[in-house]
């Protein structure tokens, strides 16, 4: 019996690299403006931004110290108050955490910004790709998705929905369990 090795279990997948490097490029050439200000800018308007990025700021102090992330006492102090109906986004803030660390801030909420862009081209593309669409079709389909108007209102602060990855992404895992 042969064993399997990394290389060969990812060999079906090479075939989607060039989609998502694609992506990649739109979503660089679309947020040119949030590229171009990684360190110094919140991608949108600020408003809804701000509180993202206490969001984020709050899941990593949380974390590192060891604290109950769906409960504050900065909020409402001295008592405290329940985040449980926060727009808090425990995968938006763990994927901004390494960046956080390295890079600052602002420039964790902004790479988090710009993959919700890939990610869900990405994740939609596979989607329409499983359910038989050739891959031209496929990427059409991605990036009517992700640069869809709605993605772009929601660029303006609202981090927590511009994380459209997961819909294609549930529905791909469902019709595959299906």
């Amino acid at each position: 019996m042969e064993s399997d090795t990394t290389a060969e279990r990812l060999r079906p997948w090479r075939r989607h690299l060039p989609a998502l490097a694609a992506y990649l490029l739109l979503t660089m050439v679309y947020c040119h403006r949030v590229v171009g200000h990684l360190f110094d800018h919140l991608a949108g308007h600020g408003g809804d931004g701000w509180q993202n990025l206490w969001n984020m700021w709050w899941l990593r102090q949380a974390i590192t110290s060891g604290v109950n992330p769906y409960f504050t006492t900065l909020l409402h102090h001295p008592h405290g108050h329940t985040l449980l109906y926060h727009t808090l986004n425990p995968f938006n803030g763990m994927l901004a955490l390494p960046f956080d660390f390295l890079l600052g801030q602002p420039a964790a909420y902004n790479l988090v910004f710009l993959f919700s862009f890939v990610a869900s081209g990405f994740t939609m593309y596979l989607l329409a790709h499983e359910l038989g669409a050739v891959r031209v079709g496929a990427f059409l389909a991605g990036c009517l998705f992700t640069f869809s108007p709605f993605h772009f209102a929601h660029a303006q602060g609202h981090l927590q929905l511009t994380a459209m990855e997961w819909l294609p992404l549930f529905l791909l895992l469902a019709w595959r369990l299906w």
